[in-house]
């Protein structure tokens, strides 16, 4: 699960993110979805090694707390002791589904394009690999095959596990 940068994209060629890994904003089944972006400061869990700690801190709307467990961060936003938490969609889902079941809800797609991904060296067989790979992989969404390959591995579909309504 290796993410392009710009160290990294000198020397290899990404496809495009084939099964995505990212945080996700999870917050009360009980919230209301219209309008949490507007709401006063909001107070946000975060594991402290999670990458996307430092966009959440340049949101002034937003306080970050940190956590060094995602589940003490879950515990504290059923008890309304934080407005959300952010955490990779897989914990997230395992979690959500299991120990709280229409308590908790995951309310975005994946916030950022990290996930698993076709690597190859930046050359001309690796440049076309990955080209070739995208197109069949844009192929396989367009004719349903992605989501019945989905299912049949057991895998999360982030557009299926998403409420209605997004609130970022």
């Amino acid at each position: 699960s290796l993410e392009p940068d710009a160290l990294n994209t000198r020397k290899l060629a990404f496809s495009d993110p084939y099964f995505l890994t990212g945080p996700v904003l999870v917050i009360p089944a009980t919230a209301p979805l219209k309008g949490w972006n507007e709401q006063r400061k909001k107070i946000v869990g975060v594991e402290a090694k999670s990458h996307f700690l430092l966009r959440l801190e340049q949101d002034p709307s937003i306080q970050v707390k940190i956590y060094n467990d995602s589940l003490k961060a879950l515990s504290d936003l059923e008890r309304g002791r934080i407005d959300g938490a952010v955490l990779p969609i897989i914990p997230a889902y395992t979690y959500v589904e299991t120990f709280y079941k229409d308590k908790l809800q995951i309310v975005t797609l994946p916030l950022t394009t990290e996930g698993a991904r076709l690597v190859a060296l930046k050359n001309d067989e690796g440049q076309l690999l990955v080209q070739r790979f995208n197109e069949g992989l844009a192929v396989l969404q367009q004719n349903g095959v992605y989501k019945k390959l989905l299912g049949q591995w057991g895998l999360i579909d982030p557009e299926q596990i998403v409420a209605p309504q997004t609130p970022l």
